[in-house]
């Protein structure tokens, strides 16, 4: 029986030699390992069995253009020779000597493989297959195309450092193939991504399988692809979209809970922290208090100068009481010309106190084409037996007290 398996490892070697050097390899050399190699093919053929007579053309053809090529090394009055022209002409001698090699036992095997590849040209997949020494034997068009080769034998002998994938996948090709090879384990449906020949990215589903003779032992690997881009891209536009739609939710939510006009927490967006406020008191028991605030003769000033007039008044006080408050505290616009201040950790004392330097601040706040005005505020502390509703009624009280007395004032509810 014919045995190519040594012709196919000189070739690989000398691919590997040819891939170190520089972009030139010395011609004596190269003349030297061809002319080792016709050796070789020679003692092989001498040793072929009467069933491979009917692949008798086929090896001459092997023999021949390993000759041609000696010929054409004798023939160079050069030292050198471009390494692009060597790798060409050895990976076309290696294709056919894998060939040969494929078929060594009989012509009906050689049939064989030739449905099994085209079966393997049907299927949606792109499909290769390797060596122990990550060199190509084999690929469908499909795989062939986009490591940019025309035909699916031209990759035969090709290494991935030579295909035109990004160096990063190169290394992460390799670590993959070798991880497979030595553990001798399937890898199955990996999502790599991958750059084609054509510059465009692609997303493939991969799965790697080791090849394995009738010892069980490893001696190349099986790689299975899957084009996912479409899907990927379907699934990134959905990602985008779901995020936007996210944004949009929190845009809305907090919309709900803002004054359009201030920028403060409306009363819906209050409720869910005087609650929290509320529990923490129960469980700590520590101070907490409400500060009502209502711009005393408010409607005289929409009347006299205007509703405009009467919003940047608004947005002024919004403003100087942000500039005021503590980091702790809450701001809201209660509704109409009503503000509300929940104070935490402060007692009734400290936060009349601040009520009243609220009030005086105000008092004293001026701009350029808008009225003065004035606030009147009631102020109460947070008692156990409250729950909200009667916690702002107490502070309502006060405040109307304020108003009944005057306006321009601070009027606690009287708690201890």
């Amino acid at each position: 029986m014919l045995n190519l398996e040594a012709i196919l490892t000189k070739i690989e070697n000398l691919l590997s030699l040819i891939n170190s050097e520089s972009e030139k390899v010395k011609v004596a050399d190269m003349s030297q390992h061809i002319s080792k190699l016709l050796s070789l093919l020679e003692l092989n053929k001498q040793k072929q069995t009467s069933q491979l007579i009917e692949k008798q053309d086929s090896i001459e053809m092997l023999s021949h253009r390993i000759y041609k090529f000696s010929i054409l090394l004798e023939s160079l009055n050069e030292a050198l020779i471009n390494t692009d022209v060597v790798k060409a002409v050895l990976r076309d001698i290696y294709s056919l000597a894998l060939k040969l090699s494929k078929n060594k036992n009989s012509v009906d095997k050689f049939e064989n493989i030739d449905m099994v590849g085209k079966i393997i040209e049907q299927l949606p997949y792109l499909i290769f297959w390797k060596d122990n020494n990550g060199r190509y034997l084999g690929a469908n068009k499909a795989f062939a195309n986009i490591a940019g080769f025309d035909n699916a034998n031209d990759i035969i002998g090709f290494h991935d450092v030579e295909l035109p994938w990004k160096p990063d996948e190169t290394v992460h090709f390799i670590s993959y193939d070798q991880r497979v090879i030595n553990s001798g384990i399937a890898e199955l449906n990996i999502e790599e991504p991958q750059k084609q020949a054509n510059g465009k990215n692609a997303y493939l589903l991969t799965s790697k399988v080791p090849l394995k003779n009738n010892n069980e032992e490893t001696i190349g690997i099986l790689g299975i692809f899957s084009d996912i881009t479409e899907r990927k891209e379907k699934e990134q536009k959905l990602q985008f979209l779901v995020a936007e739609l996210e944004k949009k939710e929190q845009e809305l939510r907090l919309l709900a809970i803002t004054d359009k006009l201030t920028g403060l927490l409306n009363r819906h967006g209050i409720q869910s922290i005087v609650e929290q406020e509320i529990k923490r008191f129960r469980r700590q028991t520590y101070p907490v208090s409400l500060l009502l605030l209502d711009i005393d003769h408010f409607k005289v000033i929409n009347d006299k100068f205007g509703h405009p007039i009467g919003d940047k008044i608004l947005q002024l006080l919004a403003s100087k009481l942000q500039s005021i408050m503590r980091d702790t505290d809450y701001l809201v616009r209660w509704g109409g010309e009503e503000f509300l201040i929940l104070a935490t950790d402060t007692p009734l004392t400290k936060a009349t106190v601040f009520a009243e330097k609220v009030r005086l601040i105000l008092e004293k706040v001026s701009k350029s084409g808008l009225p003065s005005f004035t606030v009147s505020i009631g102020v109460s502390q947070y008692q156990k037996e409250d729950d909200f509703d009667s916690w702002y009624t107490k502070t309502d009280k006060a405040l109307y007290k304020a108003k009944e007395q005057g306006r321009n004032q601070v009027i606690s509810s009287g708690n201890k």
